[in-house]
């Protein structure tokens, strides 16, 4: 049933997400820790301290917006937005994510849950495989992004299904994705 999600693989990560939600609870009464983080982005062997914390707001939200599997636009579902950007623009900030990665928060204002979902998955799965290089170059990782389109291309499925809505910030990503496939030939 969920077997192409790894995340929910083990029984024992049912209690991992219970608690994760509490975690992101905790975010939603003490804002200061989102200040605090942000001011932590900016060094990343600090910020590599903070990374669990990061990866269990990121798995949380991503089960919620799995929720939200309707054609809900995901405008409707603000909280969980505002933590999803935030989260992004963290991880950005810290340049923990290569573009158009760190860049995709501005889709979801005008895309469905579902593919908020996609969008966050995405990010996870580029965390988990580069775990390794995040940890000692982060800076390095931004270069290498565009040479496998396993991660340009949800966003591109994304782009392109909700063009009527998205086509005013399309050239955006679009101009991303050109300008590393020319700077890589």
């Amino acid at each position: 049933m969920y077997s192409e999600h790894a995340y929910l693989m083990n029984s024992n990560n049912f209690y991992l997400i219970y608690r994760n939600l509490a975690l992101i609870r905790r975010l939603d009464e003490q804002p200061l820790v989102w200040i605090l983080l942000e001011i932590i982005a900016t060094d990343t062997n600090a910020f590599q301290l903070c990374l669990p914390l990061i990866r269990c707001v990121l798995s949380a939200l991503i089960v919620q917006w799995e929720n939200f599997r309707g054609e809900d636009r995901a405008k409707t579902y603000l909280k969980q937005i505002t933590l999803s950007t935030n989260l992004i623009i963290l991880l950005k900030k810290a340049r923990y994510l290569p573009s158009p990665l760190n860049e995709i928060y501005e889709l979801f204002p005008f895309i469905t849950a579902y593919d908020c979902f996609i969008l966050l998955l995405d990010i996870w799965n580029y965390l988990k495989q580069n775990q390794q290089i995040l940890t000692t170059k982060p800076q390095q990782q931004q270069q290498n992004i565009m040479r496998d389109s396993l991660y340009y291309d949800p966003i591109r499925f994304v782009i392109q299904k909700n063009i009527a809505d998205v086509g005013h910030i399309a050239e955006h990503f679009l101009h991303l994705q050109l300008q590393t496939t020319v700077s890589i030939t």
